[in-house]
């Protein structure tokens, strides 16, 4: 039997945990927004969702049930503050705050995480992992959403950017499930300018880092992964283009795959072999560029 079949019999026997399993760090008491946090063997893998989105969608609450069931590792989902509140502007900038303070608090009970973050998601899993790199152990990004600019609101909702620029709010769309957020012409000024993939220079990101996007993917050009990548000084990075999917990548084996890859890293090591090699920007696999 071939990898794919086996990973998708695995899953279908997958049971959602109890809420008793779910249980809570000492560290995540008082913490502001909603979190659910399975313990397990380290690294713990932390999910940041994307906008429009939520913490207790399919795609989050499956790769739990993987990553704990069949993994044995601790798995942490969290909600942004405010995000269902449309009366507040969205920014970034609140969620790399909310993903910091997390990344603090875990820290000492759980060590270097793994960050899964999907879309705008993966803009703050960036931005933290530069601002707290020791306690960050890999990066996995699904249609990360960098190298955009406001173009990309058109794509969602034509004429958007036009009333962005009349100084009117816009209800960002939610997928299935999640919520909408509201923006403004200043708060998506700031992502396309806060973005690091939109430096010119070489972005300082040395843990391992895999990417999957799809080519068919009709807000994020999957170029703008391609040209991400070849930014980062990482000796240890793949990215895969998918023929087949969108935007919204769920628990496909392709993602499984690299999450695998990722938990098998020991911290250590990559740690001495970033000393000893040389730079290599990416991998690319199964795809043409």
């Amino acid at each position: 039997m071939s990898r794919r079949p086996q990973l998708l019999l695995a899953l279908s026997r997958l049971q959602s945990p109890p809420p008793s399993a779910a249980r809570t760090l000492s560290t995540l008491q008082n913490v502001g927004f909603p979190v659910v946090h399975s313990p397990g063997a380290t690294p713990n893998v932390i999910y940041c969702h994307g906008l429009g989105g939520a913490y207790n969608l399919p795609l989050p609450v499956k790769t739990q049930e993987y990553v704990t069931q069949l993994k044995g590792r601790g798995f942490t989902r969290f909600q942004y503050r405010n995000v269902q509140d449309v009366s507040q502007v969205w920014h970034v900038d609140n969620w790399l705050e909310d993903l910091v303070d997390l990344l603090d608090r875990m820290y000492p009970e759980v060590g270097a995480q793994v960050i899964m973050a999907c879309s705008a998601g993966a803009h703050a899993a960036l931005r933290a992992t530069i601002a707290r790199p020791e306690k960050v152990h890999s990066l996995l990004l699904l249609a990360p959403g960098v190298g955009l600019d406001l173009s990309y609101m058109d794509r969602l909702i034509p004429g958007s950017v036009r009333l962005l620029k009349q100084g009117k709010r816009v209800l960002h769309p939610a997928v299935k499930g999640g919520y909408n957020a509201c923006v403004d012409l200043q708060c998506l000024t700031d992502y396309v300018n806060s973005c690091i993939s939109n430096s010119p220079s070489s972005i300082p990101i040395k843990c391992p880092v895999r990417v999957l996007h799809g080519k068919k993917d009709p807000i994020v050009p999957y170029q703008n992964s391609v040209n991400f990548v070849k930014k980062l000084q990482s000796n240890d990075v793949k990215l895969q283009l998918l023929d087949d999917q969108g935007h919204n990548i769920q628990l496909i084996p392709e993602v499984i795959g690299m999450l695998d890859d990722l938990l098998s890293k020991n911290p250590d090591r990559q740690q001495e072999e970033e000393r000893d090699e040389p730079p290599r920007q990416y991998q690319a696999h199964n795809s043409k560029l």
